[in-house]
């Protein structure tokens, strides 16, 4: 039976490397093209021209489909597992190379929401834990203050996934939050 699985395994990773990273890659990378720094237009605009996670979930959404006929259910929750991975890891790495203003991390936020819902629906486990970071770098960005972040960091409540220094890394990405702000944060 071990043999077995190591066998699964090993198809599974070869299918992540060979067909799963590569086009994730492309996909996401797609979102250092869009402008981040909008205005109440460009924010209309985006609305109707179809914003960077409607063309993701499609390209996602084609690749699942072109696979679900051929693996077993045990193998395509686990194909959706690794795409997942795959899509959050790509995503964090992109958007912390960017610079955002208030109107477009709003937009992050729908976005994030969006992709998660949208894995969520297609297997029969949760994703919420592997979107975690994402939505946590969605929520600083989208703030309206950086004072505001005390009581997110700080909240009991919820497992935060991100230390001090990742926090103020991520307000940084603000244009319109002050550096002396953010030095003053202690998360």
């Amino acid at each position: 039976m071990s043999i077995l699985r190591a066998v699964n395994d090993y198809a599974l990773e070869q299918l992540r490397v060979s067909a799963v990273k590569p086009r994730v890659t492309l996909w996401v990378d797609a979102f250092l093209s869009v402008h981040h720094h909008m205005n109440e237009d460009d924010l209309l605009r985006n609305e109707t021209d179809g914003p960077f996670v409607q063309s993701l979930i499609m390209n996602l959404e084609f690749l699942l489909q072109s696979f679900k006929g051929s693996l077993t259910a045990p193998n395509y929750d686990a194909l959706i597992g690794l795409l997942t991975a795959e899509v959050t890891a790509r995503l964090e790495k992109v958007v912390l190379k960017s610079t955002f203003n208030r109107a477009v991390d709003l937009i992050l936020d729908k976005e994030v929401r969006s992709l998660a819902s949208y894995l969520a629906a297609v297997t029969s486990w949760s994703v919420r834990d592997k979107f975690a970071r994402l939505t946590q770098i969605a929520t600083i960005l989208s703030v309206e203050k950086v004072e505001e972040l005390v009581n997110y960091c700080g909240a009991d409540a919820i497992a935060w996934r991100l230390t001090p220094a990742e926090v103020r890394r991520i307000a940084s990405m603000r244009i319109d939050f002050r550096p002396e702000d953010i030095k003053r944060l202690t998360p």
